[in-house]
């Protein structure tokens, strides 16, 4: 007999589960709040194995309804942010750095317009996430280009953009690197600090595009987001 339930929860994290929707959900709710799946385990009773299949089903499942919904999605001004993480360890400890575990970055693009997040990637290194970020772009709404960029002054940004936009000049002796394009803008705000630490201001630095024409295309009130 054909079950109803499961041909509606079919193509969902739901389907085929002998859990509540409520209790997956509240579960998630919980892990998002920052409770540990340890935790989790003692207090709604299920294996750590289950819930971590539950988080890797819903996550795949957002990235692939994000995919869709920002298909085209096109970014008059982006923001460009990094974070360290630490997964399983921290480098004080002396743990040794794996391909899962250890220290990470989390490079994000945000619309400056709507702050909505447009595209992420974690990798070991700034460089390797901001390409994850621009192969990200490149297959939704920047196929041929970055977006105007702003960032702090971490690097690797301008080298992920050459990598994933770059274009071999076709002119002059047999070239071997990519080069950036002539309509590029990406300006860098590097944080100013005194001898013992303390945050003293901002300098502007155009990595592509003149300095004069980032201003004005990024905006004066973008000159605040380094001092927040």
């Amino acid at each position: 007999m054909l079950n109803l339930e499961n041909v509606v929860q079919s193509g969902t994290i739901f389907y085929r589960k002998r859990v509540s929707q409520d209790e997956i959900l509240e579960t998630l709710a919980l892990l998002a709040e920052g409770n540990r799946i340890s935790s989790l385990t003692r207090v709604k009773g299920h294996k750590e194995d289950t819930i971590l299949k539950w988080l890797r089903e819903a996550a795949s499942h957002a990235t692939a309804v994000e995919e869709v919904l920002l298909k085209e999605y096109h970014i008059k001004r982006g923001q460009l942010d990094g974070l360290w993480l630490y997964v399983g360890n921290k480098v004080k400890k002396g743990y040794p750095e794996t391909s899962e575990s250890g220290q990470f970055i989390r490079s994000t693009m945000i619309d400056m317009e709507t702050r909505l997040r447009v595209a992420c990637a974690i990798e070991k290194d700034e460089t390797q996430a901001s390409i994850g970020v621009f192969q990200m772009l490149k297959r939704r709404g920047h196929p041929d280009g970055p977006p105007p960029t702003l960032s702090d002054g971490w690097g690797g940004i301008d080298q992920a953009m050459i990598e994933v936009y770059g274009i071999v000049p076709e002119r002059g002796r047999p070239p071997t690197r990519k080069k950036p394009g002539t309509d590029w803008l990406y300006l860098q705000m590097v944080k100013q600090r005194d001898a013992s630490g303390h945050f003293i201001g901002t300098k502007l630095k155009a990595i592509f595009g003149s300095l004069e024409n980032l201003i004005r295309w990024l905006g004066q009130k973008t000159l605040l987001i380094a001092r927040v």
